[in-house]
């Protein structure tokens, strides 16, 4: 049988966690050992091709939990704390727990019985007491958490539900989170939601931002760094005072020229001693003396096409300015071989290098681009070509093209997207 012993974040749990013994709970709770299962809010409910069966009349079990919405009370980010849920077989019958889906990744659950692990889909006797022992890790936040932990029984009175026919129950889990430090805008006053907000700005004038990162627990560090290194922005930090100190200024540099568009980038400050939850978001819009439709970056979405199917799809380019000459050239493309999902939606995960546009369309992709008015507007056409040499799934690439524009964009990044199947 597989253990009920999920770890949703194997890096973060590496040592014993200590608890107070006592005759329904065991000593300390066992190392950490790589997983049966793993189990995110993703996951089915009921596994593929496990067996929910109700039990025979007159034999059904009957699971009474101590508390089924519990408190963690005040956790401060990066550390763990545990707290433990009783429940009793007072049914008539054996009682399974044949899932355990905590929702939330910043929580490890863990069911015992009879001082050791249970597991999934073993008969508890009526009269039995068992124990869920959840842990919460909360790596970053502030305020208020609300998450919960699903089990699937087989315990006829709860249920049906939207995943499952019966045996579906909710445990509500609450915490609220402390922060470890505090973000402190030049100003005095806190920085809301640890956004740094340029707003829009035109791309021939470099925009700056400062903040102070503050310990919230009167003890000293100091930034090691800040991830991930982006070439588009300069970022750098000092201590207020000697190092380690209590309070860190953070500057914030967006260079001359950027390219075209909105964007927004999340930043992680690793620091020593090591802190969890200190991460901040850098956001803005860059503007010139372009625009484009469709705007940037929603780029092309092509959407789904069959691998004999040729589309087009289209940019324009224009210049806001009478006085200013558009001119674009040197269309570049890098493509996408590995996607991940985050936030939504499909990111690259590794890229090739960038390459110029084959007239062939031997990568797949050609593109023009044809002027429509002499100096003013441009138009940049991308084709997707399939054929034996572009394989199914997701097409995913970032089409760059530079322009000349004195104190504008020094080049555009269209996204462009598709699904040949």
């Amino acid at each position: 049988m597989r253990p009920t012993f999920l770890f949703l974040l194997p890096v973060l749990f590496g040592a014993r966690a200590g608890v107070q013994s006592t005759n329904s709970k065991p000593a300390s709770l066992p190392e950490v050992q790589r997983p049966a299962i793993y189990v995110s809010s993703s996951s089915a409910l009921i596994p593929s091709g496990a067996v929910h069966s109700r039990p025979a009349a007159g034999f059904e079990p009957k699971i009474v939990l101590e508390t089924n919405d519990y408190d963690f009370g005040g956790v401060e980010a990066g550390k763990i704390a545990t707290r433990e849920i009783t429940f009793k077989n007072e049914g008539k019958g054996p009682l399974r727990i044949l899932q355990l889906r905590p929702m939330c990744g910043c929580i490890l659950g863990a069911v015992y019985l009879h001082d050791q692990l249970y597991n999934l889909s073993d008969e508890i006797a009526p009269g039995a007491v068992g124990m869920l022992r959840l842990s919460l890790r909360p790596l970053w936040g502030k305020g208020d958490k609300h998450t919960r932990v699903d089990l699937l029984t087989n315990d006829p009175t709860f249920g049906p539900t939207s995943e499952a026919p019966f045996g579906h129950i909710q445990i509500k889990i609450t915490a609220r989170i402390q922060p470890t430090v505090e973000f402190i805008e030049s100003s005095g006053a806190e920085l809301p939601e640890a956004k740094v907000a340029f707003g829009a700005f035109n791309s021939g004038t470099p925009r700056r931002a400062e903040f102070t990162i503050r310990s919230t627990r009167d003890e000293p560090f100091e930034i090691a760094g800040i991830v991930p290194a982006d070439p588009h922005l300069l970022i750098t930090s000092v201590p207020v005072g000697a190092s380690p100190s209590l309070q860190w200024k953070v500057n914030i540099e967006v260079p001359k020229g950027e390219a075209f568009g909105p964007f927004t980038k999340r930043f992680q400050v690793v620091t020593k001693p090591e802190m969890y939850g200190i991460q901040f978001y850098v956001e803005g819009e860059v503007c010139g003396k372009i625009q484009c439709d469709p705007a940037l970056p929603g780029g092309l979405n092509i959407g789904a096409i069959s691998p004999s199917t040729k589309v087009a799809g289209k940019i324009v380019v224009s210049t806001l300015s009478k006085t200013d000459k558009l001119n674009l050239h040197d269309l570049q493309f890098e493509e996408f071989k590995d996607y991940k999902l985050e936030g939504g939606r499909y990111v690259p995960a590794t890229k090739g290098a960038p390459r110029k546009f084959d007239e062939n369309g031997n990568s797949g992709l050609v593109a023009e681009i044809r002027e429509i008015e002499a100096g003013r507007k441009a138009e940049i056409s991308i084709m997707i070509k399939p054929g034996p040499h572009v394989g199914l799934g997701r097409v995913l690439a970032m089409i760059t093209v530079h322009t000349s524009i004195e104190d504008g964009p020094e080049k555009l990044v269209i996204p462009l997207s598709a699904v040949i199947r």
